[in-house]
């Protein structure tokens, strides 16, 4: 009678199935990786090619930051409507510091 609790996984079982894993996940980074490179490297390419001024660039960079801050502020405005709707007495408390000097809690 054989016991089937002892016997050894067969070559390359689980830890083979790791590796591959492990590998796949290693090419995924480096494609990622290698798309974030492109991204970064073509507009500068694109840039010299067709010969635009600086200045283009950096009026587009001040425009795509000017919005990122304005999606910033209203996502947090947002989120103290939400928390005001839930618990309106935490959510006051918790921004008294930017209430006017005449408010008294």
């Amino acid at each position: 009678m054989a016991d089937s609790g002892n016997t050894p996984p067969p070559s390359g079982g689980p830890r083979a199935s790791k590796k591959t894993q492990n590998q796949e996940l290693d090419y995924i980074s480096y494609l990622i990786k290698y798309f974030k490179t492109c991204g970064f490297v073509l507009p500068i390419w694109l840039i010299g090619y067709f010969t635009w001024s600086p200045l283009w660039v950096m009026v587009g960079l001040f425009a795509y930051m000017m919005g990122e801050e304005y999606r910033k502020v209203k996502q947090t405005k947002l989120d103290f409507a939400k928390q005001a709707v839930l618990n309106e007495k935490e959510a006051i408390l918790a921004r008294v510091d930017e209430l006017p000097s005449w408010v008294s809690l």
